[in-house]
């Protein structure tokens, strides 16, 4: 009696890489979803949001650069000075309000990847 087992690797590679993709997706979501929330320290002691105009929000790209690599970018003009803070020429200092730090550090890239990834097995 003859028995065979077959594994089909395409389907697991392509299982994989959606699986990639819908995670970064949601990582997408989850770093406009911490410009959008009133968690960040301001000058006057309070806490608030880090969207004025949207501009920065708005302008997230998320670029497929492999089948499982991935870039996210903020093209708004001061991405870099908000993220990273800033002192401006007058000497006025703006903390930096780090949301791609702050999203990592609260959201669980791998377990999300591997609860998306078993649910297509």
């Amino acid at each position: 009696m003859k028995f065979d087992v077959n594994w089909n690797v395409a389907h697991f590679a392509q299982d994989f890489q959606d699986s990639f993709q819908e995670t970064m997706e949601i990582l997408g979501m989850k770093f406009t979803q911490a410009i959008s929330s009133n968690i960040w320290d301001w000058p006057d002691g309070g806490t608030r949001d880090i969207v004025d105009t949207g501009q920065l929000r708005d302008s997230q790209q998320l670029i497929y650069t492999g089948p499982i690599n991935a870039q996210f970018n903020w093209t708004a003009e001061y991405a870099a000075a908000v993220h990273q803070g800033a002192t401006f020429k007058n000497g006025r200092v703006m903390r930096g309000r780090p949301w791609t730090e702050y999203t990592m550090n609260n959201f669980d890239v791998l377990e999300t990847f591997s609860t998306i990834f078993r649910s297509k097995q």
